[in-house]
Formats: structure tokens, sequence, C-alpha cells
């Protein structure tokens, strides 16, 4: 890794290093952007699983409020950890901060964590810049609150016990002494995303013994109708620390639930004096008429807290539950807006709410003729103007079926009077708007362009009129905050396929500035509008980047430059295909070749799968060589396979359907035009697919021969089972059963059930794999961890029919993983695995051998 701080020209850069993408959240069916381009000169070996774990990340940034300094999270490769977490950490237990200064100098590595193979993350600077408070795994198997100091050049920690929130830490500086820490956890207990995946064996390994001896009671009572008593429940709570005086005292009058979710986030009031909280209070009991969704059962509720950091009001009366994440403060930090239900009043689409701060009580807004959401889980879209007038986004309610209204427009909300359109007369309404310094305007995307919304209704403006560019995004400044966001300039995205271009907007000159950037697919990660600096960061082929661009002069300056080494090493090409589905639809594909591929010759195909997916402008992320995760398709390239990643439509999520019965509907058709432009051997087609890749799998092999070899991992094949079974995780725990996820997946999630199985059985039987197992004629490997959510009875099931019919299968089951594979020990076996379960019925004739002769690499 090379830590720098050398500015240059952003033309020179381009020059000299090519095509960068943006780095995007791994979904593991979702396309993003990848760049597509020739192998480096200098490439001379295939990718082996070795380079994946010498890979670093970036990770979050944070920039001091004088601008002068950045903090950045740098995520160290996985050969350098000496223990492997949960993925739910995201890599964060073996990540350092660094601080560089933004005027010019080298970067200073503040945590130095792989000197005892702790991580440290999420860097919070107080007011004033001179301390950095953050979350670490020093000093034990948890998570705590640590602080450093600019005086001192040192850090400590500010808890001694575990904080929850580890993804999305609630921390907040009230003063340059003071800081709120939710989710501090009783003694003994760690954050449920560092516990998850360990927690059922260390019970067990306390417990089973007692049953041995025969001297002590191993019983686990769960009750069904009733809801366990609050007291039973782990708690955690809110801790205000003073620096100075060296104190950290527990705010009472707070009641609330640990399980990862317990606080929402620490919500300041305009003027930074008076808090809102909102936290995990009960879990909700199942409604016998109410659809489940995957997270229905925790129940929210908004705690306030006033200049002295007393808690005023456990909770707001006139609502029963709050959405977390729809919180928005007025400008004059008098009222709060939320959604949420009513006591006793719950419908199937929550309502707003209008909460008056001084008596803590909420008013359901009167809007009769409109829906806020398109569905229970759907985020909201409210703002308020600098006026303290309420908006929301929101079509008209339909009176008939036939009557569909899918137009959404921004509605002010006033009182008892009629709701008023302010967009009803733009071609299409922006998703999201941002305030002006005015109050009486907001500027949001529609069409391609930025529009001026003005709060009296006069007609829209065009900001972007002169600019033949059509914007895709508003990438600064970032829109789910709860305090009121106004903006004097804006940074705007336009992103085409591999290309993100960025332009800054004044909007009160109205002059329009590109971002200087070292390559046009560098992403935004921060912007200081006060010295018009950007932060800017890019992964491709060649290395890992980030880096500093002042706006007003054009010059970028490089901050880091890591995983070079990846410039040695021959990357396996994507093209696009286009081909039509079996019910006729139009569809597109991604193929990864192998980086030695030779036009006109037949390679053996392995079809990735995963329904629901389409592909995107540009490939997958899972192809990107610049990748440090365990399903990196470019090893099945290296190793001589073309890659298959088709698109998979289904219904949308929610609405009942049939998603087994349309596994094929895009998948078949792509492997024939595969076939027909000399691509694909058809006498040697693979499939896979992980988690609803793994139903995929199952799927399309008990309804096609097409396939001469399948792997499934972490798959589901029996909706029946699955709806009912207690996660692995949870089940010693004494509240297993409230877990909703298996249940709310099947209802209203990826399943689209829409029903539990008494309602509708026959749905849920004809959609499962298992039901069909008698078709099989594929051979399978299937691959599941026994720590696994989607549990492995699914594979246990499956691959017991097989072996009852003296089917072609094996089963390869991996202790104490999850549902990602993270030990490097068994990442490697499971690619053996995978490798010889395809070579030895794709590798055929001899003359194909594979470019990466290493079997486990």
């Amino acid at each position: 890794m090379k830590i720098c701080l050398s500015a240059k020209s952003a033309d020179k850069k381009s020059a000299m290093r090519g095509t960068f993408h943006i780095l995007l959240i791994l979904l593991l069916a979702v396309s993003v952007a990848q760049p597509v381009q020739a192998i480096p000169a200098d490439a001379t070996r295939a990718v082996t699983l070795d380079d994946l774990f010498r890979l670093e990340e970036v990770g979050t940034v944070a920039l001091s409020p004088n601008g002068e300094s950045l903090a950045y999270v740098v995520k160290r490769a996985k050969a350098t950890a000496k223990q492997f977490k949960q993925d739910y950490l995201i890599n964060n237990d073996h990540a350092d901060i660094w601080l560089v200064s933004t005027r010019g100098g080298g970067a200073e590595n503040l945590t130095n964590g792989v000197s005892d193979d702790s991580g440290y993350w999420a860097p919070l600077w107080s007011p004033d810049g001179q301390r950095l408070a953050f979350l670490s795994t020093k000093g034990g198997d948890n998570v705590r609150l640590w602080v450093w100091e600019r005086a001192t050049r040192k850090i400590r920690p500010l808890t001694d016990r575990g904080v929850e929130g580890v993804r999305n830490p609630n921390i907040f500086w009230i003063s340059n002494e003071e800081l709120l820490c939710a989710g501090v956890l009783s003694e003994g207990r760690r954050p449920t995303t560092m516990a998850v995946e360990k927690q059922a064996a260390e019970t067990a390994i306390k417990e089973w013994p007692k049953a041995w001896k025969g001297e002590s009671l191993t019983a686990n009572v769960l009750d069904s109708g009733q809801g366990m008593p609050m007291e039973q429940r782990p708690h955690a709570s809110l801790l205000l620390i003073n620096l100075n005086k060296g104190s950290r005292t527990v705010l009472t009058g707070l009641s609330f639930i640990s399980s990862g979710t317990s606080f929402r986030g620490i919500h300041p009031a305009p003027d930074k004096r008076k808090f809102a909280v909102v936290r995990q209070v009960s879990m909700r009991q199942p409604e016998p008429d109410k659809l489940l969704q995957p997270t229905s059962n925790l129940l929210h509720q908004v705690a306030l807290l006033d200049s002295q950091r007393n808690v005023v009001s456990q909770s707001l009366t006139g609502v029963e539950e709050v959405r977390p994440g729809s919180l928005r403060w007025s400008p004059n930090g008098q009222e709060i807006a939320l959604m949420g239900y009513a006591p006793d009043t719950r419908a199937s689409l929550p309502q707003v709410f209008r909460c008056t701060v001084v008596d803590s009580a909420c008013r359901a807004v009167k809007s009769p003729n409109l829906d806020f959401l398109a569905t229970p889980m759907a985020q909201p879209a409210m703002i308020w103007s600098g006026t303290n007038q309420l908006i929301v986004r929101a079509k008209p309610k339909a009176t008939s079926i036939q009557d569909k209204k899918d137009r959404w427009d921004w509605w002010v909300i006033e009182g008892d009077q009629p709701a008023r359109n302010l967009t009803a007369g733009m071609k299409s309404s922006p998703g999201q708007l941002i305030g002006e310094d005015d109050g009486r305007s907001f500027v949001g995307l529609s069409e391609g362009h930025l529009w001026r919304i003005y709060l009296d209704g006069s007609a829209t403006r065009d900001l972007t009129e002169s600019m033949e560019t059509k914007f895709t995004s508003i990438a600064w400044p970032k829109l789910d905050t709860a305090e009121p966001t106004t903006a004097k300039q804006l940074i705007l995205s336009f992103t085409k396929g591999l290309i993100n271009e960025l332009y800054r907007i004044d909007l009160v000159s109205g002059r329009i500035t590109p971002v200087s950037q070292p390559v046009k697919t560098a992403s935004l990660l921060d912007y200081d509008p006060n010295r018009q600096l950007a932060i800017l960061q890019a992964d491709d082929r060649t290395g890992t980047y980030l880096w500093l661009s002042q706006v007003s002069s054009g010059m970028t300056t490089t901050v880091l430059e890591t995983n070079v080494f990846l410039r040695q090493i021959s990357e396996g090409q994507s093209r696009k295909i286009k081909y039509r589905a079996l019910d006729g639809s139009d569809l597109e594909a991604w193929v990864l070749l192998p980086p030695a591929y030779q036009e006109g010759k037949q390679y053996p195909v392995v079809t990735w799968v995963y329904a629901g997916s389409m592909a995107g402008e540009a490939p997958s992320r899972l192809t990107s060589l610049n990748l440090p995760h365990g399903y990196n398709l470019q090893l099945l390239a290296a190793h001589g396979y073309v890659v298959l990643l088709p698109s998979m439509p289904l219904k949308p999520d929610g609405q009942a359907s049939d998603p087994y019965m349309d596994l094929t509907n895009g998948v078949l058709p792509a492997v024939d035009k595969l076939a027909e432009m000399g691509i694909a051997d058809p006498k040697r087609v693979g499939v896979m697919g992980q988690s609803f890749g793994g139903f995929s799998t199952y799927g399309l092999i008990t309804q096609t021969k097409r396939f001469q070899a399948a792997v499934a991992m972490a798959g589901l094949s029996d909706l029946v089972s699955l709806y009912g079974i207690f996660d692995v995780r949870f089940r010693y725990e004494p509240f297993a059963h409230e877990d909703p996820f298996r249940m709310g997946l099947a209802e209203t999630g990826q399943a689209r059930m829409g029903n539990p199985p008494w309602k509708d059985w026959g749905r849920y039987v004809r959609n499962s794999p298992l039901f069909y197992v008698d078709r099989v004629e594929t051979p399978l490997l299937i691959i599941q961890g026994d720590m696994d959510f989607v549990p492995m009875q699914q594979g246990e099931q499956f691959f017991t029919a097989l072996y009852r019919q003296s089917k072609r299968a094996r089963f390869v089951r991996y202790w104490g993983e999850g549902h990602i594979m993270q030990s490097p020990p068994n990442i490697r076996d499971m690619w053996s695995q995978i490798f010889a379960w395809f070579d030895e019925f794709l590798m055929k004739p001899e003359g194909n051998k594979p470019a990466n002769e290493q079997k486990a690499n």
C-alpha cells in the first residue's frame, strides 16, 4: 500500500492510469459499475485466491469541521488477519484509521491495528476538530468506543462495555468535550453483529455438559400468544460521556431492547440543543390477519432529550410505532414529522404524523385522498419548508381496481386545509427535494435536469437547461438526514455505464463547474462546500485510489494508492449480449470470458444465477478483479470457464406469484444465445448460485436437463420447512421464536408467497424445488455452513432426496461458517471442491485445459 499526498493535474492522472470504476456496495446479484478495458502489457498470470486475500479496501471517510484534516478507513488485507469474524462487521475488524492534512504532507496511521489484530472504523470529529471518536475491537472480542486526541496524538478507550450498532454507529458530539453514545450494552455482552454466529455454539458448549452430568436443569421455555416480559430481554443504554471530567453517565428513564437495532439514530434539533432518539422498545406479536415483513416485529419509539441531556419524554403520544428513518425536524425545532401507526389502528400502510415537541404529542396528518407509501417497507419522502410547512411525496388514492393512479408528486400538507400539489405541472416529479436557503424554494432532479420548485406554486424553473448532460443523481448533499437540509451548492452526477461525471452547481449564481476527476469513473465520498473540496475514490484492475479534488483550481491530490499488484494479473473481460426470453421479452446478459479467450473456440460455461437479478449497464461487481470476496467470479474465468450472468426477471417483491415457474424464462434462452454465438459448448454447461441463487439452482435442475453439473450454495429448497424453522444462530436464545425473517421472506419478501403456508399450501409446495427432486438428472454439489441463517437443513433435505434415489450428489458442510464463507482455509477448500466438480463434468474434451492449472488457489 502506498500512502502519499502529491498534487498533479487531472489530465496527467488520467493519462497515466487509464480507466477506473466506481466502488459500490456489494450485492451478490446486482449489476454495478465496473470497467471493461484492455489487459495491461505487464499482466502475465492468472488470478488466484491468494491475490484476493491481499486486497485492501477504502472504508468511510470523515472531513474535519474546518476541512483541514481528512480521516479515512483502510481495511487491511485478509492475509494480514489472525482471526476472521463475521461478515456482518464488513471487514472493519481488520481496519485502520489514517489521517492526512488536506493542505499537504504525509498520511499517518493513527491506530496500527495490525500489531494486535484489531480493527478501527467509523471516525467522527468533535466540533473543534481536536478529537476523533471511533469504534474498535481492540482489547478483546468486543466492540467499544475510543477517542484519538490531537494534542497527545494518542488513543484511549471511552467505554469498557460493548457498543451496539457496529454497522451504523450511533455517536454524536454534543460539544467539544461531551458526546452521546447509544447502544452501550450490559456487562459481558457483545454487539449482535459480532456475536450472532458464535453465540449458539458458546451456549451449547456451556449447557450441554450440564445435561450430560445430570446435575443442572437445561430447559428453555418458549410461549406463544404473549410477549416476553421486557425485563427478561437484553437491554442497552444511552451514555453521556464528558472527556474533560472523565465522567460516564447513563441517562435514566429509557428502557429499550438490545437486538442489533436498539438505537436507530440520535437526531439533534436544528439548534443542536434538543435531541430525538429513535430506539427499539418492544417486539410486536404477529397479527393473524396481517402479512409479515422480514423485520416487521421490531417496534420503535422516539424519546426526547432537553438541552441539559435530561429525558423529557420516553415516547411520543398518539403514535404507537415509529418507522425508523422517517423522522424529520422542522427548521424551528418545535415539531417532528414522522411515519408510523396510531394506537390500536394499525393499517396496512403507516400514516404521516406531526408531533409537537413541547408536549410530545403526535397527530396524524389529515389527507384521506393520498397514499404516502407504495408498500409498507418503502422509504418515506418528506421535507419541511423554511417556513415550517410539511411537504410529502404522495399520490392520489385509487378509487377502483381500474383507477390506477401511479403519479407521485410533492404535496404541501397544512392542518385541515386541502393538500396542495407543488409538482403537478412537471412532466415527472423529483424523487427527493433539497431546500434552498431562502426557505421558500426547493431543488430536485427530474428528466435528467435540476429544477427549482417554489412553495407558492409559481412555475418551476430548469436550472440546467443550458447543459446537454442529463444528470442521474444528486451526489451531495446526502438526503437521509433527520435535520433540515438546505444547500447553496450541489454536486450532480451523470452516470452511464462506466462513466460517472461530477459537476458542482452554485444555486445562487447558477454557475455549473465540472469537478476535477483523475478518472471519469471516480465516485464522490464526501464534499466540503466551504473549501469546494471533494473526496473521490475508485477501484479498478490497476489498483485502489483515494483523492482530494479542489473544484475551484481543478487540482487533484493522491491520498492513497494500493492494490497495484493487480496490474500483473490477466483479467477476464466482460461482454454484454442481447437475447429474447421464453415469454418473448427482450433481455440482456453479461458474459465473463477467460483471460486467454480465443474467438471461434467453444468453451465450457458456468451460468451464475440469482432469481430477480437483471443485467445492468455494467457487469456485476462479482466479476471485478479488485474484489476481496470469496465469490469472485474472476476465479472461474481464470480456470478456463466462460461465466454467463443472465437476467432473471420476477414479479415485484410483495406481489404474490410463482417465482419457481419463472426461473427458466431468462436463463435457457441466454444459454442458447451463447451457443449460437459460438462461445459456449452446448454440451458443457453448468449452473451455480448462492442464497436465492441457490434456490434458483435447485429450481433449474428440477425443470431442465440442460446443465451437465450444478453447484448450489446456501440455497432454499423447501419453503414449507423454511417458514417455521428457527434461525440456528438464535436457537438457544429465550426469544428464538420471535425472529420473523423467514416468515416475512416467504409472505412478502423474495419468496413472494403472499400468505402463510396454511392459507395457501399449494403455492408453497409448487414453488419448492424439493417436491420436484425426482426429476433431477444433473450432478449436484451442495455447499453450506452450519451457522447459515438459511438453515443447513434446506441443503440436507435436497441431498437426502437425491441420496434416496442413488443420484450423483455431494454435500460439503463447513462448521462455524454462516451465509458467506469467511475463513481462508474454508474458502480455499470451497473453490477446490467447485473446480473439481465442474472439471469432472465440463472440462472435456482434453484439449480444453484450464488457463489456471492450480485447482485450489
